[in-house]
């Protein structure tokens, strides 16, 4: 038993270098992919234009004066049709 968990120690050491700069690659890959929404001019604009539509498309109602929105509703754009034509979506 003692020396199993001797082995583990070792396989473990050997393994742990590489292990963990394949996490750390990850980690600096998501933190860049954040970094860029964040920075992104185009994307705060579509995401301005949305909640506009949104208060548009809502006004009138308790809806209609958003200041902002979930993340998750976008997907749902879609769903949203023209009135006049069908054929045409957001």
């Amino acid at each position: 038993d003692g020396l199993q968990r001797k082995l583990q120690v070792i396989a473990l050491m050997c393994l742990f270098d590489p292990l963990t700069a394949s996490t750390r690659a990850s980690i600096e890959d998501i933190r860049g992919a954040a970094q860029q929404v964040l920075e992104s001019p185009a994307l705060r604009s579509c995401l301005q234009l949305c909640l506009q539509v949104g208060n548009a498309l809502n006004g009138g109602t308790s809806r209609g004066a958003a200041r902002g929105f979930r993340i998750d509703v976008l997907p749902s754009l879609s769903a949203v049709k023209s009135s006049a034509d069908t054929q045409y979506s957001l």
